[in-house]
């Protein structure tokens, strides 16, 4: 056998090795040796293997160690090649795109040594990307190879390229290029073809060209950081090299896919849009494509994607475009991560892409987009007012077989305080057509729009809108214009000027949000700073005066007033300087009017005014009052003024228990009963020279030609002039005067105001705001007309209720603005804004719980409240005295005012309210407008059920409720008793009702054992609570507690005679019993039976001799035992008795004792002093017995 051992052999083998290398290196690329992967990468840039014999892609090829945000001693693999470069350089994660790359100092660059490559190649190609710090004169970002020896000056910036690369001479092309932002530079060494192409686009090319790729530095290395050893300042992030010039589709996959990854806008060699081709694609039309050129014509810029391509190593997850004027980033999922190796999402298909580019117009918000351009939610009330430009640029989507996922866009320049950005998007139309368009808000502080990328479909365009929301502003001027000059002291001037310019900036699509937001806080200045008039139900023109207890008094509760002052600006202040006969100012619960202070009359306390300041002589006048009484005779007058005369006065008052207004005779007079004692009442008077009349709760009380003449003299508060009598003795309340005869709406206008202040009822009455706005419609609340009241703020009118209740007589519910205290003017609750109304009525039923409600065991009362909420007042607690309403109960609110179904149920609290039990509940949300509610119990239902013996041998059926039940009209009709197996029933005599207990008399007695059941049926009785609500069916066990017999039994005389005329009787009975022994006619005995049922007796005289029949009872609590009976026969002839055995001497301790007797006699046998035995001779006269 040949051994392979000499040296010749092996000399001959290495020179055949060096010649395969040699010759190998000038092979076609068919042929070209394959070169190692780097572990763990099995794809190639764009999906091109064959001739790669360099890739460092900083992200896969920086060693963990080296990932770090310092300058430091680094290593990169060589994904291709098993080499490995190593420098000093800093690690950056987001370097290109949220790609990985490196920054190397002045004196830092990575180096390989060029032995591991073939110099000798014939044709290299090779890719980049980069980006220049801005430094003039930077070097090149590396070097692979030239063919001229020593140091080469090489550039990559300012403006231009010059370069080496595989050359033995340099190449420098034209001036002009911007290279500070991301660049995909591609050169090609080949014989007689030199190429340098940036991001696709041709920038020099030589038609002659000798390859060279001799490593002319020291050391004989390769660098990635420098050229020619000169450093590169600048980031880096991949280098790709193949060992020949690359075909046109196969370069044309790298570009894309570089172009994609690093977010570059690729382009044909002549700078014309070319198609993004995926790894698949074998001549460029085939294939997937990632964005195609002829579908986005106009629309070939900036090109940005997602994707993902596993042959072609493209996994990009998130991209913003490197090139200047980019705007716009997007992100796989809901953020965007501070690198592309940080989002974690996960792309669904591969070689699946989403792309998009866009028409090269400007970023600036120029495009001013009308109001009826606008989606409804970002429309405006008034079509002049305009806060939205669109962005001259538009972008156009390609998706290629994308999986739709949750993406996130983000559009430069948000801010927190500044304009809200819109992301618009339509399927076909550029210009956003407003009915087909999508629009999404982006955050204000990021711009970031999160959506799902279904809602792009493929060719779809977007854009995005800035919106400077000016819809407060607009509201506000919107309300703003309402108000009226004649309303307002002063400040008007200054109030018009900002309202212009708060009109001007919402008619300007320029302004910003700061301009806006000034305009609104100098518009809420200038309104604030108005000074309002204020008058009853808003009227200021004609007001005379005006004396309001909560107003114009400056005592506290409970001192004397000696001066009321006038709030109408007539300055009429109503005086007295009399301690003794001044009026007593109350706030506190016992003399407040619904909540409200009072100014109290004793019958001798009055006031005085000017009378020179009221209407006199024949002039108009309109006189309003409000006030309660306390008496029910006489007459007593609230005001008077003029001369105390015929005709010749003014006055309003009591007469008995009419309302009046009069002219010191020829009267107007309301029917009796109009005041009753403690309820607020108004009185409104009107005379225009020649006729007058009386109204109340805008109805009228008398109207007719009056010839009326009102001298000056004097003016009271509290009593008639001219005399010291016909005082005022109860409470007043506002007391308003106008110049002037008001018509019918502002009549309604102070009685709404007076009607909400002091709790009183307008009936078939329309309520209207200072505006004269409907705040409760009587037509449309017809049939809620009771007990009318509200809640309210009117700043024109004063009117500022925050808690209230009709002061209608009867039990009423109080409604507080998120919560009722002591007084109104203690309730620290605001309402949102002004003119916001709160007012409910009732149906004027009964509050008896006899609604059930649907199938369940609740009933609803028969009295319904409604509501009808102006400007939405929110968060109220409404309440209800406790005596209105039974246990179990809860506030129900509903939208339907029958059927309470589906109601909104909230829990009752006890709450004391100024000393009275209310039941009482929060309602978070408010009322809403049109709601009703109402007050829910359950149905009594029955606890336990008993059957007892109410008298000797009378049963009787008590049924313990858990509420009270009525006891009016109330029948056993319902009832069914129930013995046994249910087939036995038992007639009820009677029934009775005492608080919760009802109880059913039978009319037959039945047993202890008996099983007894009881059931009722609703629709046949009529057995309520005395809340109302009908007891439901029900069917119960009944606890039978019916007491036993007692029971007895007799013992002895054992047997059916005795011998003796004194036998003892004994035997057994329920212990406590009483035991009757019956011997005969005028024989009975007696005993009781012990605690263990034993008795015995004996009789004390003599029982002849005779046959008898004895019968036993037992009697205890009131029951006797049925007998029990024995015969016996007494017979005391002589007895006999004879003893046979034992005769002579006996062998055993106990011998048998026997022989023969009287039947049934007692044999006594004693044997010893000690030994005594007993026995009974038996029927036939035999008897015996043995010792124990």
């Amino acid at each position: 056998m040949f051994v392979r051992s000499s040296n010749l052999y092996w000399k001959k083998q290495l020179i055949m090795l060096l010649v395969l290398v040699v010759i190998a290196s000038g092979f076609p690329a068919a042929f070209a040796p394959k070169v190692a992967k780097a572990e763990g990468v099995n794809s190639a840039p764009g999906g091109v293997e064959t001739g790669l014999i360099s890739w460092v892609d900083v992200e896969n090829s920086m060693e963990d160690k080296g990932k770090v945000a310092e300058i430091s001693s680094k290593t990169m693999n060589d994904l291709r090649g098993n080499r490995l470069w190593k420098g000093t350089g800093k690690y950056l994660a987001s370097a290109l795109n949220f790609n990985a790359g490196i920054e190397v100092p002045k004196t830092g660059l990575f180096t390989t040594s060029a032995s591991s490559f073939n110099q000798a190649d014939s044709e290299r190609e090779v890719f980049s990307v980069q980006a220049n710090n801005g430094i003039e004169n930077n070097r090149f970002p590396w070097e692979f190879g030239t063919g001229q020896a020593g140091k080469i000056f090489s550039s990559y910036g300012p403006d231009k390229i010059i370069t080496m690369f595989g050359r033995n001479a340099l190449v420098e092309t034209e001036a002009g290029i911007d290279l500070k932002n991301a660049t995909m530079m591609n050169i090609w060494s080949a014989s007689n073809d030199w190429r340098l192409s940036l991001n696709g686009v041709q920038k020099s090319s030589l038609v002659s060209n000798d390859p060279k790729f001799t490593a002319n530095t020291s050391g004989a290395n390769y660098y990635i950081g420098a050229g020619h050893e000169s450093v590169f300042d600048g980031k880096i992030s991949e280098v790709i090299l193949y060992n020949r010039k690359l075909e046109l589709v196969e370069r044309q996959k790298v570009n894309s896919y570089l172009a994609l990854k690093y977010g570059l806008t690729l382009k044909d060699e002549n700078g014309n849009p070319t198609n993004y081709i995926a790894s698949d694609s074998t001549d460029g039309t085939d294939g997937t494509k990632m964005w195609t050129a002829n579908k986005n014509v106009g629309y070939g810029n900036r090109i940005t994607g997602i994707g993902l391509d596993k042959a072609g190593n493209l996994n990009q997850k998130q991209s913003k475009s490197q090139e200047p004027g980019a705007n716009v980033t997007i992100a796989l999922g809901e953020n965007i991560e501070l690198s592309n190796t940080a989002n974690n999402n996960m792309i669904t298909n591969d070689k699946s892409f989403f792309t998009f580019s866009d028409n090269d117009q400007s970023t600036e918000y120029t495009t001013v987009v009308a109001n009826d351009k606008l989606p409804n939610a970002l429309k405006y009330a008034n079509p002049t007012t305009v806060s939205a430009k669109m962005m001259s640029r538009v972008y156009k989507v390609d998706k290629t077989a994308w999986g739709d996922k949750t993406v996130t866009l983000q559009v430069d320049g948000a801010q927190e305080n500044g304009p809200t950005f819109y992301l618009y998007i339509n399927d076909n139309d550029p210009d956003f057509a407003a009915d087909t368009t999508k629009v999404f808000a982006a955050d204000k502080a990021t711009g970031k729009v999160t959506l799902d990328s279904s809602n792009f479909a493929d060719g779809s365009y977007f854009t995005f809108v800035m919106y400077v929301d000016k819809k407060a502003l607009e509201a506000q001027v919107i309300r703003d214009e309402q108000l009226k000059q004649e309303n307002y002291n002063a400040g008007w001037e200054a109030f018009q000027q900002a309202l212009a310019a708060a009109k001007s900036v919402l008619e300007d699509a320029n302004k910003t949000e700061k301009e806006v937001n000034d305009a609104l806080a100098n518009l809420n200045s200038a309104r604030g700073a108005l000074v309002q008039k204020i008058a009853p139900g808003g009227l200021t023109d004609g007001l005379a005066l005006w004396l309001r207890p909560d107003a114009g008094i400056n005592v506290a509760s409970g001192e004397p007033v000696s001066s009321w002052e006038d709030q109408s600006g007539q300055d009429n202040h109503a005086s007295q300087s009399a301690q003794t006969t001044q009026p007593i100012y109350w706030n506190e619960p016992d003399h407040n009017v619904n909540f409200n202070p009072m100014l109290r009359f004793d019958g001798n306390d009055f006031l005085v005014l000017d009378d020179k300041k009221l209407p006199l002589r024949k002039e108009p006048r309109t006189i309003v009052s409000v006030a309660a009484t306390e008496v029910t005779s006489g007459n007593h007058y609230i005001i008077s003024w003029g001369t105390a005369n015929w005709y010749q006065m003014m006055g309003m008052l009591q007469i008995n228990t009419t309302g009046s207004l009069t002219a010191y005779s020829n009267e107007f007079t309301s029917d009796k009963g109009f005041w009753t004692v403690g309820v607020p009442n108004e009185l409104f008077g009107t005379y225009d020279g020649s006729t007058g009349a009386l109204y109340s709760r805008m109805n009228q009380i008398g109207k007719a030609a009056r010839n009326w003449d009102t001298i000056p003299n004097s003016a009271n508060i509290g009593k008639i002039i001219g005399r010291n009598d016909e005082y005022w003795k109860g409470t007043i309340g506002d007391l308003i005067v106008y110049d002037r005869v008001l018509n019918d709406t502002e009549r309604q206008r102070i009685s709404t105001y007076l009607s909400l202040k002091y709790g009183y009822t307008l009936e078939n009455t329309d309520y209207l705001d200072t505006n004269g706005e409907t705040v409760w419609d009587a037509t449309e609340n017809s049939n809620y007309n009771h007990n009318i009241a509200g809640i309210a703020i009117d700043t024109k009118g004063a009117l500022l209720q925050k808690q209230s209740h009709s002061t209608n007589v009867g039990d009423q519910v109080i409604i507080g603005l998120d919560q009722i205290v002591e007084k109104n003017s203690d309730n620290p609750a605001s309402f949102d804004s002004d003119n916001q109304y709160l007012i409910w009525g009732d149906n004027g039923k009964a509050l008896l719980f006899d609604q059930q409600i649907g199938d369940t065991k609740e009933y609803r009362a028969q009295r319904v409240w409604k509501v009808q909420n102006t400007g939405g007042v929110g968060k109220v607690e409404i309440a209800i005295p406790v005596t209105d309403i039974p246990a179990g109960k809860k506030l129900l609110v509903s939208s339907d005012d029958t059927d309470f179904t589906s109601a909104t149920g909230y829990e009752l609290q006890i709450k004391d309210i100024n000393g009275v039990a209310h039941y009482a509940a929060t309602v978070p949300e408010g009322l809403t407008d049109g709601q009703f509610f109402t007050y829910g119990v359950l149905a009594p239902e029955p606890e336990n059920v008993t059957l007892e013996e109410a008298t000797v041998g009378g049963n009787e059926i008590t049924i313990t409720f858990d509420q009270e039940i009525n006891p009016q009209n109330v029948t056993k009709d319902g009832f069914a008793v129930l013995v046994g197996d249910g087939t036995q029933g038992v007639i009820i005599d009677s029934i009775t009702v005492d608080g919760k207990t009802v109880k059913l008399k039978l009319s037959q007695e039945l047993l202890p054992n008996d099983a007894v059941k009881l059931e009722y049926k609703k629709a046949e009785g009529n057995l309520k609570g005395t809340n109302g609500a009908s007891v439901l069916d029900f069917s119960k066990e009944v606890s039978n507690n019916l007491i036993a017999l007692p029971t007895v039994s007799i013992e002895q005389p054992a047997g059916d005679k005795v011998f003796n005329s004194k036998p003892e009787f004994s035997g057994t009975a329920t212990p406590g019993a009483k035991v009757t022994v019956k011997v005969a006619e005028g024989i009975t005995l007696t005993a009781t039976a012990d605690e263990n049922g034993n008795w015995s007796v004996k009789p004390t005289t003599d029982i002849p001799d005779g046959d008898y029949s004895v019968a036993v009872t037992a009697e205890k609590d009131g029951k006797v035992s049925e007998p029990v009976t024995k015969t016996i026969k007494v017979d005391t002839a002589e007895l006999t008795v004879e003893m046979t055995s034992p005769t002579g001497t006996v062998n055993t301790g106990k011998p048998v004792f026997s022989g023969t007797a009287t039947p049934g006699a007692k044999i006594t046998v004693k044997v010893s002093e000690d030994i005594t035995l007993t026995a009974t001779a038996d029927e036939n006269g035999n008897w015996s017995v043995t010792p124990t």
